[in-house]
């Protein structure tokens, strides 16, 4: 795979220069990285702590300032959503970076290939470029792809779309919600006339779960026709749970994308044989957002 536009060609700031690394270098200086802000240098010095300082004079040596640019930022976004994290969880938890001291060398090549593909995210690099033309973008991240000997299969690439098709669910830049043929083909799903026909019609409704509000309390009835030794008698609570979840998911509501840097809050409710709760957060609007429905039966 092989492209006009490299990386380095695309339109970035202008403050962008290039580094003089010593191609043998295992320390980095200040000055040796004057196209870095502050912010930036900041950054890779704590990023050292983490994987060496070997392993970031490698990455700088090899990598192209602008490429550089999306490590820092990247690294700094990781340490946000980490701090984040940790102000609205109340027990602790180790740090996802920490588990890069774990990995160092299942990323590091055996040339001394950076940590690439552990630390930069082509979104978070694109974004670091500042790159305004979407024909850029793709052609930023391809360019990416070529260089590190990483391929895309084109039939199932989707470019310039507001939503794509993720295992049955249409994802968007701020929602998510089920694909419509899957709701399609629930809707019109006969009435079970056996345990067999009542598992297919369950595996699909259960994987589609996480939209319907105490799913599990709703599909009680069912689940009591697939107990061993339990007898097949289609009962009016049984029609009545096959229906509810049809309309669940009918009307399941739009979720929101989980925004890693607003705080969550979970409202929960339980009755004598089911329990449920759902994952809010207000979004930027202040509405409050379902981002995900979970319920379980006693």
């Amino acid at each position: 795979m092989k492209f006009d536009t490299g990386a380095e060609d695309l339109p970035v700031d202008a403050s962008m220069s290039t580094g003089n690394l010593n191609t043998g270098a295992t320390h980095v200086a200040r000055e040796d990285c004057l196209h870095l802000a502050d912010p930036e240098w900041e950054a890779l010095q704590r990023l050292s702590t983490v994987i060496g300082e070997a392993a970031v004079a490698t990455m700088l040596r090899t990598l192209s300032p602008t490429e550089q640019h999306g490590v820092a930022l990247g690294f700094i976004m990781k340490e946000q959503r980490e701090t984040a994290a940790r102000a609205t969880v109340s027990t602790p938890s180790t740090p996802r970076v920490e588990s890069l001291k774990l990995h160092v060398n299942s990323y590091v090549g055996r040339e001394g290939e950076p940590l690439l593909r552990l630390l930069v995210e082509v979104d978070t690099a694109i974004t670091a470029r500042r790159i305004v033309d979407p024909l850029s973008k793709v052609s930023f991240a391809m360019s990416c792809l070529d260089k590190h000997k990483l391929y895309a299969n084109l039939k199932k690439c989707i470019f310039g779309a507001s939503e794509i098709p993720v295992l049955g669910c249409l994802v968007g830049k701020n929602d998510i919600r089920p694909e419509t043929g899957k709701v399609r083909v629930i809707n019109e799903w006969p009435t079970p006339s056996n345990v067999k026909e009542l598992r297919q019609f369950l595996g699909l409704a259960t994987y589609l779960c996480k939209y319907v509000s105490n799913y599990a309390g709703k599909i009680r009835p069912l689940s009591q026709l697939l107990k061993k030794d339990a007898a097949w008698v289609w009962t009016a609570d049984c029609q009545q749970a096959f229906d509810a979840v049809k309309q669940g998911l009918t009307e399941a509501p739009v979720l929101a994308v989980a925004d890693q840097d607003r705080p969550f809050h979970v409202v929960c409710d339980a009755s004598d044989f089911a329990i449920g709760c759902a994952l809010m957060q207000h979004d930027h609007e202040g509405r409050d957002r379902v981002v995900y429905y979970q319920s379980r039966q006693l």
